[in-house]
C-alpha cells in the first residue's frame, strides 16, 4: 500500500495543474500517513506530518493526525501542545464537520 501511495504522490507532483495538485498531494500524503499509523510506524508518520507543515501549516486535519500519532506514541506533552494548537485552529469550526467531530471525540476520551 505504501508503494502505491508513493506512486500517486509522485504522479501528482508532476502535474501541470498546480493549484489542484497541491490539494491532491496533501490528501494523498495524509492517506499515506494513515497507512503508516495502521502499520504502527509512528516515527515515519510523524516525520511526514512534519514535512507536510511546509505545504499547509494551518491544516487542522494534519494537526488532528499529529495529535493521534503522538497519543499512540505516548508523547503526552507534545500531544497536549498539538491539541492546544488544534483547538485554536477550530475555534469557529462547523459542528457538523466530520474531522471536527473526531477532534471532539478524541478530546473527550483524554484524562
Amino acid at each position: 500500500a505504501l508503494h502505491f501511495h508513493d506512486l500517486a504522490i509522485q504522479e501528482s507532483t508532476q502535474s501541470i495543474i498546480t493549484f489542484n495538485t497541491i490539494e491532491v498531494l496533501i490528501e494523498l500524503t495524509r492517506q499515506k500517513v494513515k497507512t503508516l499509523v495502521a502499520k504502527a510506524d509512528y516515527e515515519s508518520a510523524l516525520s511526514i506530518l512534519d514535512d507536510m507543515q511546509v505545504y499547509s501549516p494551518r491544516s487542522a486535519e494534519n494537526m488532528l493526525l499529529r495529535v493521534e500519532v503522538l497519543q499512540l506514541m505516548g508523547r503526552t506533552a507534545a500531544m497536549e501542545q498539538a491539541l492546544a494548537q488544534l483547538e485554536d485552529m477550530w475555534q469557529e469550526a462547523d459542528p457538523e464537520y466530520i474531522e471536527y467531530q473526531k477532534f471532539l471525540q478524541l478530546k473527550s476520551n483524554l484524562p
